[in-house]
Formats: C-alpha cells, sequence, structure tokens
C-alpha cells in the first residue's frame, strides 16, 4: 500500500479487496493518488490549517511520496494530474479544474498515444478526478447527515464522487460490481490516508529514530488487521457483488451521457466556493 509493492499478498486477498471495490485502496494509481491528495486537504482543513496551508503541504507529501516510491509512471502520472486539479482548487477558479484535467489528459496522450487504449490506471486516474470535480460538492451535501469525525462524512463522498465515473468503466473492463463498495469504503477508508502517514512516519522514523519505528508499525498492523477482517467478513455476504458478462459498449455510453446530463444540468463543472483573494 505504501511504496506499491504488491507481489506478497495473497491472491485470494487480493481478489476479495477487487471484489469490495476496494482496490484503490491497495494499489498505486491514479485513483490511489487523487484520492490521498483528497483526503489528506480535507484531514488538514479539519485539524485547522488555512486552505492555502493545507494546499502546500498536500503538494509537499506528493512530491515526497513520489520520491518514495521511486516515481513509478502511474504515479507520475497521476500526480500529474493531482497537481493541476489542486492548483485549481487553489486559485478557486470556477473551470479551471475541468481545464487542468484535460490538458493533462491531452499532455500525457500525446506522449504515449497508447495510453488511452491500454492503460487501465490513466483510464481511472482520468474518471476518478472528473468524479470528484462534477460530484464532490453535491454529495457532501447529500450526505450532510453523516458526522465529521474522523472525515467519515469527506471521505465517503470523496469515494462515491470519484466511483460514480469509475464504476461503469469497471463493470466494462473487468466485469466485476461490487454492491457493497460504499459500506466497505465508508467502514475502511477513515483509517487509510493515516496509515500511510503512519507509514511514512515508521519509515523516516526508522532511519532517525530506530527505537520508535515498532510503535507506528504495530500500529499500522492493527489497522491492517481491521481492513482484512471487514473485507474478508462482508464479502462472503449473499449478492456482495455480481458479475456482469455481457456489458455492452451500447449501455455504457448511456449510463456515462446520463451521468453528464446530471453534472451538467445543475452546472456542477468545478464547483468550488473559495475565492483567489482567500486567506482560507
Amino acid at each position: 500500500m505504501l511504496i506499491g509493492v504488491t507481489y506478497g499478498l495473497d491472491p485470494e486477498l487480493v481478489k476479495n479487496f477487487n471484489y469490495t471495490g476496494t482496490s484503490h485502496i491497495i494499489a498505486i494509481s491514479g485513483m490511489h493518488i487523487t484520492l490521498l491528495a483528497n483526503l489528506l486537504m480535507n484531514l488538514l482543513l479539519a485539524i485547522g490549517l488555512w486552505r492555502r496551508q493545507a494546499f502546500y503541504l498536500t503538494i509537499l507529501f506528493i512530491v515526497f511520496y513520489l520520491v518514495l516510491i521511486g516515481f513509478q509512471p502511474s504515479a507520475v502520472r497521476a500526480a500529474l494530474m493531482g497537481f493541476l486539479v489542486l492548483i485549481a482548487l487553489q486559485m478557486g477558479r470556477v473551470n479551471l479544474s475541468l481545464n487542468a484535467i484535460l490538458f493533462a489528459a491531452v499532455a500525457m496522450t500525446l506522449i504515449n498515444p497508447l495510453l488511452i487504449i491500454v492503460d487501465l490506471g490513466f483510464q481511472f486516474s482520468f474518471l476518478a478526478v472528473l468524479g470528484l470535480i462534477y460530484f464532490q460538492k453535491p454529495m457532501e451535501k447529500i450526505l450532510n447527515f453523516l458526522p465529521s469525525f474522523l472525515g467519515i462524512k469527506e471521505n465517503l463522498s470523496t469515494t462515491l464522487a470519484a466511483q460514480i465515473f469509475t464504476l461503469p468503466w469497471l463493470v466494462f473492463k473487468l466485469g466485476n460490481l461490487s454492491l457493497i463498495a460504499p459500506l466497505v469504503n465508508l467502514l475502511i477508508l477513515p483509517l487509510s490516508a493515516p496509515m500511510i502517514i503512519i507509514g511514512l512516519l515508521a519509515v523516516i522514523g526508522g532511519l532517525v529514530v530506530p527505537v520508535v519505528a515498532p510503535f507506528f508499525f504495530w500500529l499500522i498492523w492493527l489497522m491492517l488487521g481491521y481492513f482484512t477482517l471487514v473485507v474478508e467478513v462482508l464479502v462472503k455476504l449473499k449478492f456482495s457483488y455480481l458479475m456482469i458478462n455481457n456489458f455492452s459498449v451500447y449501455l455504457l455510453l448511456i449510463i456515462y451521457f446520463f451521468i453528464m446530463i446530471i453534472a451538467l444540468s445543475k452546472g456542477k463543472i468545478g464547483r468550488i466556493s473559495v475565492s483567489p483573494k482567500s486567506k482560507r
């Protein structure tokens, strides 16, 4: 989860994460970086930092994270999208978020035209950011009854907003529709970003003050145990997921057509409430 090394994971566990719609948590991908940056931004704002401070700290964190994982191509592409969207959010421009993601997608496609055809990481990162741009704020309003404790409302709204755009493509490409993804994400997402941050502290602490590293790793072990328990229990529920083998391209186009109509009908493109002059 921290540096993108997945070869040591139990294949059955990986399959369970796929069936529960939580594979984005255990793999470094566009969706992973996008959600991580968004969750970290919300967390920093929740603890009282000004928006500008949270923005710069999030940028620094992503750069450090890229260095840590060795600038993996999928993570670099995702980070580029994340940088542009974060800059757009900081500037408070109404349409700049959408322009930023389109610019990043076009630039990366020009460099490697095959990305748009064969690279699922690129496709999901692009769709996930579109979901955040169009639907995160409306989703937060819908989930306003949820508490903000541990970022529950923010985390779930972020995940659902991203999945509005990614889920149809996921079903089309992989034939797997998770019916319990919102519930599982609600139970484990509040701990995902803190766990990655604790993991980084464990690595840094192990280099600087080795005696503190075991404490952080014990916390990570407890969180991972909770993650796997939730996934393994809920995946056994009846109708936890469906395998769909005949998802046609025409149905895919119809679904995205209605998603765009819903988004555009209420003018949700790049909804940003912060003005460029705002201190927060």
